[in-house]
């Protein structure tokens, strides 16, 4: 088999199990074991590329193809001129004989696609004879339903940075276990200090287990956006020895966070999976000792005792991670909004019987669909804690909604504060 050609394969097969089946990127990669790491990495890029263009490129193939998009058959197909184009016109160009060449052999290889080789020959070289270019924006890319909810939620000229804000790639931010220390390791991995206090790494390459501070449990991966709700959690105020409850922990981070500021911890999530990963993270930075780990459904399970400080990272669609999981783009619908707001509001109602008279509680999602966060009803016996004092716009609630084209890339947030 030709070099090059195993991994685009693959890369095709992952692409028809999001689009065709319905399957997460996480867990097509989780299913597959056979790749090596610069394998892994190579697929990684060509899907999640792919499905960040998918309607753009779509646009670009339909009039270059004698056939109607949806007409093309069998999907496979289909998926080998998207990967094709994608590697043509948003990735390395410089590989744009090899992206020509191996697609129509990745069509010659499939017995369903071998006839429409030709097809994809003179497709993709077209692209490249005529110079043409992506067509389309951001906005093509983004469903419909969800382009009309950031219009109705917010306006167009921000649905349309929302947009691009989304469709750039992540990059790498990291919180430092011992806030002292973030200067020395800004200087170790070449990072910037936030104003927010993460760091974000722009030149980080390769595997992150292999950077610096890694194996000795100093820091931990946490865009700059899911770090904020334990810090307004724990803004003027000190958590050594108070009682936290964090609710839909895993995979650990806002545990990590509470637990090196020497808050009692009680993580608690409904995925057994996910909390495998939330033990993994606590022993490789030392901080099992300040955490307790309960496997249970956040809208019915209870503590023995009411606890000082709650924080409820409730389950939700996540399309303020777009940047980060793009599939979701092919995955989610304005009905799974709707399911979703029932458990949040169900989740918000159960964590507010947590807290003690006097205690505090943050509710927070990673999505920007006012369903999800600021449309909630706050539960009967909480009253408004408002954040002040913070480097991010805070609304006249004194909430904070975090969109993914602040501070140059950040995942959507909102978050509100409460007290008992």
């Amino acid at each position: 088999m030709k070099p090059g050609l195993s991994p685009r394969i693959t890369a095709c097969k992952f692409l028809g199990r999001v689009l065709q089946q319905g399957q997460s990127l996480d867990d097509v990669f989780v299913a597959e074991e056979n790749l090596s790491p610069q394998d892994t990495a190579f697929v990684r890029a060509m899907v999640m590329t792919t499905l960040r263009h998918l309607g753009q490129i779509d646009q670009t193939l339909t009039p270059l193809s004698k056939r109607a998009i949806h007409k093309i058959k069998p999907p496979h197909l289909l998926n080998i001129l998207r990967l094709g184009t994608a590697q043509l016109l948003c990735m390395d160009s410089s590989a744009a004989h090899a992206a020509v060449d191996l697609s129509v052999d990745m069509a010659a290889k499939n017995r369903k696609t071998a006839y429409a080789k030709g097809m994809v020959n003179a497709i993709l070289r077209r692209i490249g004879r005529e110079n043409i270019t992506l067509a389309g924006t951001a906005e093509d890319n983004i469903p419909e339903w969800l382009w009309q909810t950031w219009c109705k939620d917010y306006d167009e000229e921000t649905a349309q940075q929302i947009a691009g804000g989304s469709l750039k790639e992540a990059l790498l931010d990291i919180t430092v276990k011992n806030p002292d220390e973030r200067e020395k390791w800004a200087e170790a991995l070449e990072a910037e200090i936030l104003p927010t206090g993460t760091l974000r790494c722009k030149k980080a390459t390769g595997r992150i287990y292999e950077l610096p501070g890694f194996g000795e449990g100093a820091w931990w991966v946490q865009d700059a956006s899911s770090a904020i709700p334990v810090q307004l959690l724990a803004q003027d105020v000190d958590l050594s020895g108070q009682h936290v409850l964090d609710l839909c922990a895993a995979p650990g981070g806002k545990t990590l966070q509470l637990a090196a500021l020497g808050a009692k911890v009680t993580a608690v999530d409904k995925s057994a999976k996910r909390l495998r990963r939330l033990h993994e993270n606590l022993e490789r930075t030392g901080l099992s000792q300040n955490v307790t780990v309960v496997e249970a459904d956040v809208t019915s399970w209870q503590p023995e005792e009411k606890a000082d400080y709650v924080l409820l990272d409730a389950p939700c669609s996540a399309t303020g991670t777009i940047r980060r999981h793009p599939d979701l783009l092919h995955l989610k619908s304005s009905e799974s909004i709707k399911s979703l707001s029932d458990i949040q509001q169900r989740a918000f109602e159960n964590a507010s019987k947590m807290l003690k008279d006097g205690g505090r509680m943050v509710y927070c999602v990673c999505s920007i669909d006012k369903r999800e966060g600021a449309g909630h009803a706050v539960p009967k016996g909480l009253d408004t804690d408002p954040i002040k004092d913070f480097p991010l716009e805070i609304d006249e609630k004194g909430n904070v909604t975090i969109l993914p084209y602040m501070q140059d890339g950040m995942d959507g947030f909102y978050i509100a504060r409460f007290r008992r």
